[in-house]
């Protein structure tokens, strides 16, 4: 996406993010003192290429709740809303991917995930780094693998838990 999606894409994300709230049990998209974020786990390979599209184009992304070993996703974190300081946004990340036995395969604390002037107004939808790209390998135990990404805005004092899965079958 060069810079950012539109309002469009800002619209369905808020509306995303409104309905997470009201829902129990979603822990995908999460909002703190209008500092929002969403993880969406994607078998797109080409998921870089829908989200560096002209502002006018919405991507769209297949999620996916469950993987075949040797089959490859990957894990987006987006943010809106952080608060800035002459137009510069420092979130920072907690990562962890836990395996089905309880076992870290990441465990990072106070990760860089954006840390620069943004593109455009802060209620857009940015992309946070580092994006987590997964294989599930023959050594790799079947069942269910849980994402815990705590997002930071540390210009805001805001942050976010999020939490998603995916099956390895």
């Amino acid at each position: 996406m060069s810079f950012m999606k539109t309002f469009i894409f800002s619209l369905v994300f808020s509306i995303s993010l409104f309905a997470a709230q009201n829902a129990k049990n979603l822990d995908i998209l999460k909002m703190n003192n209008k500092f929002n974020g969403l993880i969406l786990v994607t078998t797109d390979n080409n998921w870089k290429n829908k989200w560096e599209t002209s502002s006018d184009e919405i991507p769209k992304f297949n999620e996916t709740k469950k993987i075949k070993k040797g089959q490859h996703l990957s894990i987006l974190t987006f943010f809106s809303n952080p608060k800035v300081n002459q137009s510069v946004a420092d979130i920072i990340c907690d990562i962890q991917l836990v395996k089905p036995n309880g076992e870290y395969e990441v465990n990072e604390k106070n990760v860089t995930c954006f840390k620069g002037t943004l593109k455009g107004p802060t209620h857009n939808v940015y992309l946070a780094g580092p994006v987590l790209e997964f294989v599930g390998e023959k050594s790799d135990p079947k069942g269910k693998w849980v994402i815990n990404i705590t997002l930071k805005d540390n210009i805001g004092n805001a942050s976010v838990s999020l939490k998603s899965s995916f099956e390895l079958k």
